[in-house]
């Protein structure tokens, strides 16, 4: 916030000098034009002008500013400041704060509306206020949401979006600039930056990765000629140049038009002729003409506008004229006056506020004071905006550049701008605010506190430094309480890098000091250890002879009990012993508010429970609650691990396409690396059933993720495993299913619902002659399965039997497992055990009844979009005389992954901007996807689309028998 400026009548305002025309410039204005045309158009682009300081890039985007307003676009511009590089959004704010507060309260709500409502922590304080009391990270959501407001301005009307100095941008704000620009496409934006060679930026790789980007415009303003310093000679010296004064002064300066001008004033103020004779005093003067000219203003100005041009070099670009004054020590009058002095010496463009001519002028005048003055006015300059009503942001930035002097004010508003940074999604700038805090330093009741939240901020940007920093808080507390909820942060950084043995240690170790002092952090600490645990060998033991002590009947409804619950549910899995015990538990986790909102791993886990209990209506609803959630939040990592979760419970119903897409949709991350092993296990699943095996074995067999703990690898190993089955490396495979099987029984995993390993291995040793190896494996896997009682596990495992044993028993087996599956949700394992039989009934002769079967297995297998299981059971159909299944496709098997989700969610109503809402991409992406559905489905609209997704199945089938 700002201080109002003392009024001053108009006849004594000294206008700012009117702006020389802009010289060698036709192509870069004929660039502009056609760019601001492009985007009244809708055909967003970035323009950035690239080059050094003084080249004339801010004179580009002031000449992009006024080309866009006369072609009727609105025009929303910030500057950034070389001393607000720490404050987050700093530059975003710039750009929306001043809109969104002209708005009326209609227009607002409009423009906050849809997932442009995530931004809103950025401009209503009780919105941060709310997010400062939750631990999520906001980095994702806040830049989807600014997305979406731009978005929304632009929707209203074209818009033209300018940052001028670049370079100094904040990296929050220069990390969504990015994200935006790469989502122009089909916007009725131009966004149009200056900022200096991109490698120069105290964030090198994010301007670098800006300018490079194909779609970018980037254009570098060269140095003036001869003929325009010519031109610039004769206005400013009165006289016609020789030549060699002129090829002095390029020479010189390199051609920079602020470094021409500025040692054109110096030679005008010392009575310099442009003479040839003269051209040895410019080389001279060339490399200090902007200082050298600066000094000499400031050698003629009154001592009030000294003190005051020095003190919004302090404060920087856009200070207002009373906090300059306060600043300067100088009464309001006097303030005013020397503000015009500063305006008429060319040194400041306006005096409301006050703003430099140039950044190199500030910068001139900023290293011109002393390292001790400027230290001192920074520490009063954080005071100032505090008071004013500035942001703990806008003061932190100042107490940045002061030396620690063991100062509480120093810690406690870093601290502030640090909260404020994690809630906005800024973690860096919070980690750089609590570094600096704690080298100041805090006392020591602050000190504790200071390094959690250190810690807590890094583990967004640097684990490994915030597990150093969360260990030394948890060390440096003496309270036993204080000390366990430490050693919580403590523990999931360790977790968070695979160190799960050492969590554990930690832990228990916890729980013993905490005794019964706090019941509920205890539960949380036992939760916590158990779901750490089961994942190492030489640590799942202790997990279960830990769970035995809890009774969930005593567990109430809080994150730790929730924690315990979903540990509960997954060893009761692990064992197979009781599916009813680990559907309760695990329905009890899905009901509750907390864990959906706190805790989605716990879901995470108690969603794979009940889809392997065959519980998959309660499991799916639990998912799309959880993942409404998430998306309601912004919060893309957890979308991303929900979505692998229900591409699992998807194939398990046999959905193999949903499958496929939502497996595809987390393609671009983040996702965490425990999570990339579980995706790429089930996506070599899907891609084996839907007949693409080379792709299934090309993805699992590029990887290891040895650094993932063993637990978290079992799927994966076991998606590799059916990748190397179906692409007939069956020795790998064995190996891989054997080597499986012995790490689940390491982990105490028997349930073959979790990974039905050995009715796998059973068919590999079979198709290796080993088959009464194969019969025991399969005899042990259905005695198993019988135990847990879930449907699709005991028809898996006869199956796997049936076919192993041949003959009238193996029929027989058959049969039964055709019965267990046929009112189950598994369609696709369900198809399978029918071609199965239908293909051992052609063995046996029995061609009408095997027809029947084939062709029944053909339209379940189709409807899954099992392309390979339709083409065997088509070469089995061929064998007992009959002629193939005909496929009559619907157009929908020719979608990919990316179409097939995007139609899906337009089939059931939402509007293109709705979907590229939820699906984190843009507009224009859904509607060149739409248009691809449009055409492979032969329909002209989305009206089409509601038949054609309504059908349960994905294509029909023609035939005779």
């Amino acid at each position: 916030m700002t201080s109002p400026s003392p009024h001053i009548d108009e006849t004594d305002r000294a206008a700012a000098p009117a702006p020389s025309p802009l010289l060698e410039r036709e192509a870069e204005l004929a660039a502009i034009t056609a760019l601001v045309e492009a985007a009244g158009a809708g055909a967003g682009r970035l323009i950035a002008f690239e080059g050094r300081a003084g080249v004339g890039k801010s004179r580009l985007v002031a000449a992009t500013r006024e080309t866009a307003a006369a072609a009727g676009l609105e025009v929303i511009s910030a500057r950034s400041g070389e001393l607000e590089q720490d404050f987050a959004y700093g530059v975003v704010r710039q750009l929306f704060e001043p809109l969104l507060s002209r708005s009326s309260g209609a227009e607002r709500a409009k423009l906050l509306a849809g997932a442009a409502g995530l931004a809103k922590p950025l401009f209503e304080s009780s919105q941060l206020d709310a997010v400062l009391a939750g631990t999520s990270d906001m980095s994702f959501p806040v830049m989807h949401g600014l997305y979406w407001l731009v978005a929304n301005f632009a929707a209203r009307r074209p818009t033209l979006l300018t940052i001028d100095d670049l370079h100094w941008c904040d990296r929050p704000s220069l990390r969504w600039l990015v994200y935006l620009s790469r989502r122009l496409e089909g916007l009725p934006l131009l966004v149009a930056v200056s900022l200096r060679p991109a490698g120069e930026g105290q964030e090198a790789a994010l301007l670098t990765e800006l300018v490079s980007d194909p779609a970018a415009a980037v254009v570098h303003p060269g140095g003036l000629s001869l003929g325009s310093i010519a031109t610039l000679t004769r206005d400013t010296l009165g006289a016609e140049p020789d030549h060699e004064f002129c090829a002095a002064c390029r020479e010189a300066t390199n051609g920079n038009p602020l470094f021409i001008r500025a040692l054109l004033d110096t030679l005008a103020k010392q009575g310099v002729s442009p003479r040839a004779d003269e051209a040895q005093r410019l080389t001279e003067l060339g490399p200090e003409a902007v200082p050298h000219a600066i000094s000499l203003r400031l050698l003629r100005l009154s001592a009030e506008a000294t003190a005051l041009v020095r003190a919004v070099a302090i404060l920087g670009d856009g200070a207002a004229l009373g906090q300059a004054g306060t600043l300067a020590e100088l009464e309001p009058a006097a303030a005013a006056k020397a503000a015009l002095e500063l305006v008429r010496s060319d040194l400041l463009r306006t005096d409301s506020p006050l703003e430099f001519v140039h950044p190199v002028v500030r910068t001139a005048i900023y290293e011109a004071m002393g390292g001790g003055a400027r230290i001192d006015a920074h520490r009063r300059a954080a005071v100032l905006v505090l008071e004013g009503g500035a942001l703990p942001q806008q003061a932190a930035a100042h107490l940045m550049l002061t030396e620690p002097t063991d100062d509480p004010f120093v810690v406690t508003t870093l601290r502030q701008a640090a909260e404020r940074s994690i809630g906005e999604g800024a973690p860096d700038a919070a980690a750089a605010y609590l570094s600096r805090a704690l080298i100041e330093p805090p006392a020591p009741e602050q000190r504790i506190a200071v390094l959690s939240e250190l810690g807590t901020a890094e583990m967004h940007t640097d684990e490994r430094t915030a597990v150093e920093h969360l260990r030394l808080a948890m060390e440096s507390s003496n309270d036993v309480e204080q000390r366990a909820t430490r050693a919580l942060e403590y523990g999931q950084a360790l977790i968070y890098l695979g160190r799960q043995g050492e969590a554990v240690e930690l832990y228990s170790r916890t729980l013993e000091q905490l005794g019964d002092r706090r019941p509920d952090l205890s539960r949380l600490l036992e939760g916590e250890l158990n779901l750490a645990a089961w994942c190492e060998p030489e640590l799942c033991q202790l997990a279960a002879e830990r769970l035995v002590a809890v009774h969930e009947d005593e567990l109430q409804n809080d994150l730790g009990s929730t924690a315990l619950l979903g540990a509960l549910a997954l060893s009761e899995l692990r064992s197979g012993a009781s599916r009813k015990r680990a559907v309760a538990l695990a329905t009890r986790v899905v009901e509750s508010d907390l864990a959906a909102a706190a805790a989605y791993l716990v879901i995470d886990y108690a969603t794979f429970a009940l889809t392997a209990a065959g519980e998959v209506d309660t499991a799916a609803q639990a998912s799309e609650r959880a993942l409404s959630l998430a998306r309601s939040r912004g919060d893309r990592l957890s979308v991303n691990d929900l979505l692998v979760l229900r591409a699992f419970l998807h194939a398990q119903r046999g959905n193999l396409q949903q499958a496929e897409s939502d497996l595809a949709a987390t393609e671009d991350g983040p996702l965490t690396v425990v999570m990339s092993a579980y995706a790429t296990g089930f996506l070599a699943e899907v891609l084996v059933d839907r007949g693409r095996p080379d792709e299934a074995a090309a993805a699992t067999n590029s990887v290891t993720f040895t650094s993932v703990p063993l637990g978290h690898r079992l799927l994966f190993v076991y998606g590799r495993a059916r990748a190397r089955q179906a692409s007939g490396a069956t020795e790998q495979a064995l190996g891989d299913f054997m080597q499986l099987g012995e790490n689940m029984q390491t982990l105490g995993v028997r349930n073959p619902a979790f990974a039905p390993w050995r009715s796998q291995a059973a068919l590999a040793l079979h198709a290796l002659g080993r088959t009464q190896e194969a019969c025991n494996l399969a005899e042990e896997e259905l005695e198993l399965a019988r135990l847990w009682g879930a449907p699709r596990t005991i028809g898996i495992s006869m199956r796997a039997l049936g076919l192993v044993q041949g003959g009238r028993a193996g029929e027989e087996l058959l049969r039964d497992a055709v019965a267990v599956l046929t009112d189950s949700p598994a369609r696709l394992e369900h198809a399978r055990t029918l071609i199965d039989l239908g293909a051992a009934l052609r063995r046996a002769n029995n061609r009408s009844e095997a027809r029947a079967l084939l062709r029944d297995g053909i339209d379940l297998a189709l409807g899954c979009g099992a392309g390979a299981l339709v083409a065997r059971a088509n070469d089995e159909l061929a064998a007992t005389g009959a002629h193939r299944r005909t496929v009559l496709l619907s157009g929908l098997d020719a979608l990919t992954a990316s179409e097939r989700r995007v139609a899906q969610m337009a089939a059931h109503g939402l509007s293109n901007k709705e979907i590229a809402q939820d699906l984190f991409v843009t507009v224009k992406t859904v509607e060149v996807h739409l248009s691809r559905v449009y055409r492979k489905l032969g329909i002209s609209s989305r009206v089409g689309l509601s038949p054609s997704f309504g059908q349960p199945s994905e294509a029909t089938t023609a035939g005779s028998g």
